[in-house]
């Protein structure tokens, strides 16, 4: 029993690797500012939508290749029966558009992550944001412009390229010299007992606010 559990606690340590390092890739390899579009959370739903339809495609062409197979066996028809063709482009295809949609959907899922990280604080430093440790604060300065300008962070302006703040606070860099900024964010989750505030995870370094076992933005098990 004992070597069981010692092999599926391994098995699921590298799961979350293998997660952990197809997010890691996702980050770096990604130009973020050019997937930005007014209303990501609509952007992010249809491209599930995507998903879920080109995956129904699958059992779908299986099923017609089934049926024709059967079909062309009981009439006892000699050549090739047409449906099949036809049954394996809508198998592939929907295989095909079900990566290329998952793909296009877990980047837009970084970027809502991005955006409610912004939001989750009144104020934040640049260099605390979790995407700046992938692919550089110039590049994070570079989207959350995007963001601005496309009212996906409409509230919010860049103070000095040190910082993003609400409009509202009239903030200037003054307000980033420390980093108090990223102690209490405005929707946490109540902090796990016997833990800062400040914890972060230890995969990718977002703040952890929250009692959960994983964490929101990468999926690392925190415990």
């Amino acid at each position: 029993m004992r070597k069981k559990a010692v092999k599926y606690n391994m098995g699921t340590y590298n799961n979350y690797n293998n997660h952990h390092h197809q997010q890691q890739m996702i980050l770096q390899n990604t130009n973020f500012s050019a997937l930005v579009r007014p209303n990501i959370e609509r952007v992010c739903a249809t491209a599930k939508l995507m998903v879920v339809l080109s995956g129904l495609m699958i059992p779908f062409g299986f099923f017609m290749f089934a049926f024709a197979g059967f079909s062309a066996a009981e009439s006892q028809t000699m050549g090739f029966p047409p449906l099949i063709p036809v049954a394996m482009l809508i198998f592939m295809g929907g295989g095909i558009m079900t990566g290329v949609f998952s793909v296009r959907l877990a980047k837009y899922n970084q970027l809502k992550n991005f955006i409610g990280e912004i939001k989750g604080h009144d104020k934040i430093s640049i260099d605390s944001l979790t995407l700046s440790k992938y692919i550089g604060k110039s590049s994070v300065l570079l989207l959350i412009k995007r963001l601005i300008q496309t009212k996906n962070l409409a509230d919010y302006e860049i103070i000095g390229e040190v910082g993003v703040a609400k409009k509202s606070l009239h903030a200037t860099t003054r307000d980033f010299a420390s980093r108090s900024d990223n102690a209490a964010p405005v929707n946490a989750h109540a902090p796990v007992e016997g833990k800062k505030r400040d914890h972060r995870c230890p995969g990718c370094g977002t703040a952890i606010t929250h009692a959960g076992r994983f964490c929101d933005f990468c999926g690392t098990r925190l415990d």
